[in-house]
């Protein structure tokens, strides 16, 4: 599994378009539920290749919180074919984001 790590607004908007699938983890550096979830995310990705996963350190990439309408970390946003599917922020449950894997493994 390839993790991307995004620095800008345009590299995000080029990955998002550039994948059928997109997972995307946006975090900051000062936030522990973001740095305790994210090796449970990259645990249950190993399960689900097709999506493709980038990574978003928002103190590097102060533009993208506006662009994303993202108001707290840690938030994940699911694309599908460049349209937004999914989003989740802050306390995260894990067994709702395996369902949202599996519906997408499914479509």
């Amino acid at each position: 599994m390839s993790i991307h790590n995004i620095h800008t607004t345009s590299d995000l908007n080029e990955f998002v378009e550039k994948h059928d699938v997109a997972l995307v983890y946006l975090s900051k550096e000062n936030c522990s539920v973001c740095h305790a979830l994210w090796p449970k995310v990259e645990e249950q990705l190993i399960h689900y290749p097709f999506i493709s996963t980038a990574y978003v350190h928002l103190d590097d990439a102060e533009a993208v919180p506006s662009q994303y309408e993202v108001f707290t970390v840690p938030t994940i946003l699911i694309f599908v074919k460049g349209r937004e599917w999914y989003r989740a922020s802050r306390f995260i449950r894990m067994e709702e984001l395996q369902r949202q894997f599996e519906q997408l493994k499914k479509a």
